[in-house]
């Protein structure tokens, strides 16, 4: 017998399934880069990632924030939710066509890139398109409070992906290959993702050009944001790619895949206090105040070993993830382990942003980081490659966050809590001692130790708060108000 489940349930259910579902596919791509990497070596794992790097580039502009929108829209009274998505659905088909299977093609074949580069660009660029368009459907989804659907959904097609790597890994295939790989797993996302979403909305087209002007007039402030946050994501690995060997490509992306792991689970936690985020400050603005330091000082007590630990033991990581063939990825890695602590403080800044309701006044933040990092990147990449990239994302990753915090600052006095600062640092440099001292022994060990030392100095010094932990995650016992719950919409839960 099945039991309905009211708003608070189907929060807290999509939240499980999302996290656990995603923390086992984070899984599956770190054991997915172990296959890659060791059956590519450096310059064809370059080459795999500049095609990537280039193709997602116009995929994150193909969408041009239309998915936000709908979202939006549909959440609407007098909506016909049928219609508006029937017409985004033709409207994201129709540009992610012509950005996706024309442009990047094109723009791909004119690069000075190797045949191979150019021939993934175009089975890569179909992937993209495929995500872009059922991009909607995930929108049903979040509006829906049906994330677990999607969840499922995606951990099949991870799954597929890690199959098809691990037979090409044993069949010693080429770039090619892999490449395939990422395309069919897209096939199989789509094909599952679509009959499931006809069951809220009919899957078909509609040309309404008036509504999508309108739509469009909504949706290119958010995709310009998105553009120049991709760009000084991403963009860094292209400029590589064409001012440097794929080798050195190769080198970056594999520490550059590091970050990009990690970086998912300080997202993860803000998902979880941003409905608390969100109710205090309907209560107040002292109470926000309160909470954004509660948040801060759990999120530093975080970053800070998460940072030390990498950087001490960057050399075993590689070696565990891409092999010993990628030693020359090391140096990258602890200078981009510094960018993960920062990344995950910038989470704090960029979600409590969203909670103010600040994201159109800093999209200027967003542009000029873009700006410095293309910047910096052509002047430094001629002479220090990817040593150049690891500096120079630090660098922007800095100047984000002390923009986000200046327009904190100037729109709700929110400052910096320094109350922990001390003990967390204190914390992690004996932390590093002891690594230091045993680096010799089995790396999961490592970590275990390095792990139980910091806490255990930490603890004492009192440096972690069971009081602020119970008070980031509680819920009220009433159901979740409408703003707490478009909080966690928009947030993909």
């Amino acid at each position: 017998m099945r039991f309905p489940m009211n708003t608070a349930q189907k929060i807290i259910f999509n939240t499980i399934i999302v996290n656990g579902t995603k923390i086992v596919e984070l899984g599956f791509s770190l054991v997915t880069i172990f296959f890659i990497t060791r059956t590519l070596g450096t310059y064809n794992y370059g080459l795999y990632n500049t095609v990537l790097a280039f193709t997602m580039i116009f995929a994150t502009l193909a969408d041009l924030g239309i998915s936000t929108v709908l979202l939006r829209d549909l959440s609407r009274p007098d909506t016909n939710e049928s219609d508006l998505f029937a017409s985004i659905f033709t409207l994201k088909t129709v540009v992610g066509a012509l950005f996706l299977l024309v442009l990047t093609p094109l723009l791909g074949w004119l690069m000075p890139y190797a045949p191979i580069v150019k021939q993934g660009i175009i089975i890569i660029s179909l992937s993209y398109f495929l995500l872009n368009v059922v991009n909607s459907l995930t929108v049903i989804f979040q509006k829906n409070l049906a994330m677990h659907t999607v969840a499922v959904v995606e951990f099949a097609s991870r799954l597929t992906t890690l199959g098809l790597v691990w037979w090409f890994y044993a069949t010693h295939q080429g770039v090619l290959a892999f490449l395939i790989a990422v395309l069919i797993s897209s096939v199989v996302y789509v094909l599952l993702l679509l009959p499931l979403g006809g069951k809220i909305y009919p899957i078909r087209l509609k040309w309404d050009v008036s509504a999508w002007a309108m739509i469009m007039r909504d949706a290119i402030p958010i995709a310009i944001a998105s553009v120049f946050m991709m760009l000084y994501f991403k963009f860094d690995t292209v400029l590589l790619s064409l001012m440097k060997p794929a080798e050195d490509v190769g080198i970056y992306s594999a520490a550059y895949k590091v970050l990009e792991t990690m970086t998912y689970f300080p997202a993860t936690i803000m998902i979880l206090v941003m409905p608390t985020m969100a109710r205090k400050l309907g209560q107040s603005a002292e109470e926000f105040k309160m909470i954004f330091q509660k948040v801060w000082d759990l999120v530093l007590m975080l970053a800070a070993p998460v940072a030390v630990g990498i950087f001490m033991i960057a050399g075993p990581i590689i070696h565990i993830i891409a092999g010993s063939a990628f030693s020359a990825s090391i140096p990258s890695l602890r200078i981009l382990s510094i960018a993960i602590g920062i990344i995950f403080l910038s989470n704090v800044l960029g979600y409590s942003v969203i909670v103010l309701n600040l994201q159109r006044k800093t999209i200027i933040v967003y542009v000029f980081a873009a700006i410095l990092n293309v910047g910096l990147n052509l002047l430094f990449i001629p002479t220090y490659s990817y040593m150049a990239t690891s500096v120079t994302t630090v660098i922007t990753e800095v100047f984000v966050n002390a923009f986000l915090l200046y327009f904190l600052y100037r729109e709700a006095e929110i400052t910096i809590p320094r109350r922990k600062f001390a003990k967390v640092l204190f914390a992690s440099a004996v932390m590093a001692a002891v690594l230091w001292l045993f680096s010799g022994i089995e790396t999961f060990l490592l970590i275990i130790l390095g792990a139980v030392i910091y806490f255990t100095v930490l603890i004492p010094l009192g440096g972690i708060d069971r009081h602020d932990i119970k008070t980031l995650l509680e819920r009220p016992n009433k159901n979740p108000s409408n703003q707490d719950i478009d909080s966690i919409i928009n947030l993909g839960i």
